[in-house]
């Protein structure tokens, strides 16, 4: 059992079957976005055991963790680290943010770490080489940027 269209009627066929696809990829790129109105940046089961900035570097030893700067207690350290687990409105971003507000966040069982960019000038957490990021209000860019200020 063939179809025996002609040449304009395969066109046609052509033609809807291209269009269903946009219509499918638009819809479904649409749900996407909406998937990701609002999410925490690590999720709640992530354990970090290092976090490295261009100043300090603190890294987990059991339950405790060590600091390279002496300012920095147990206490503060986990503070900080409980707003990566707070769920932030999700944008669009620009993917060229300053290295220079670089922090690494290394996690039990991935080879490789984390990387997120601070953008000081919209506000926002980004992960490197991504074009979405977290949007921030001042308070709450001004408490993940502390461990950026130099000691």
């Amino acid at each position: 059992m063939a179809l025996n269209l002609s040449r304009r009627g395969w066109n046609n066929v052509l033609i809807f079957s291209i269009l269903l696809f946009i219509v499918v990829i638009q819809v479904s790129q649409k749900q996407l976005l909406q998937n990701r109105a609002e999410s925490p940046v690590l999720a709640p089961e992530a354990q970090v055991l290092s976090i490295q900035t261009p100043s300090r570097q603190f890294e987990r030893l059991g339950a405790l963790w060590r600091s390279t700067d002496p300012a920095w207690g147990e206490q503060q350290i986990q503070s900080w680290l409980e707003r990566w687990y707070q769920a932030y409105p999700v944008v669009d971003a620009n993917p060229a943010v300053s290295l220079d507000q670089m922090i690494r966040l290394q996690l039990l069982a991935q080879a490789e770490p984390l990387v997120f960019l601070l953008d000081g000038v919209n506000l926002r957490l980004q992960p490197a080489n991504e074009d979405w990021a977290w949007q921030l209000d001042q308070q709450q860019f001004d408490a993940f940027s502390q461990v950026l200020t130099t000691p």
